[in-house]
């Protein structure tokens, strides 16, 4: 994607996030998995905490996306791709 920059974070604990994307001030976190019902270790949301990231993707072998909580959704391929092309933050999800 053009104009992103993109970056890896981990710490000592092992905690890590596959890629961090920065286009602005938009920040988003990106992680990788090969499941269809993707699972996070605990170590990505301190992570993501810890650098204040409120946007997160898990990019699987899916159509579309489904949530996994306020600021994490799982997606396909294209439709991470739709999404990080917005100018604006995805909608919400409601609670």
């Amino acid at each position: 994607m053009p104009d992103w920059e993109v970056y890896y974070a981990s710490t000592a604990d092992r905690a890590e996030i596959d890629f961090i994307l920065k286009k602005g001030s938009r920040v988003v976190a990106v992680e990788c998995k090969a499941d269809k019902s993707p699972q996070l270790a605990k170590g990505f949301y301190t992570l993501q905490e810890t650098l204040k990231i409120k946007e997160a993707y898990v990019a699987c072998p899916i159509q579309g996306r489904f949530p996994l909580n306020l600021t994490t959704s799982a997606v396909g391929i294209s439709e991470l791709i739709r999404v990080l092309r917005k100018k604006v933050l995805p909608r919400k999800l409601k609670v």
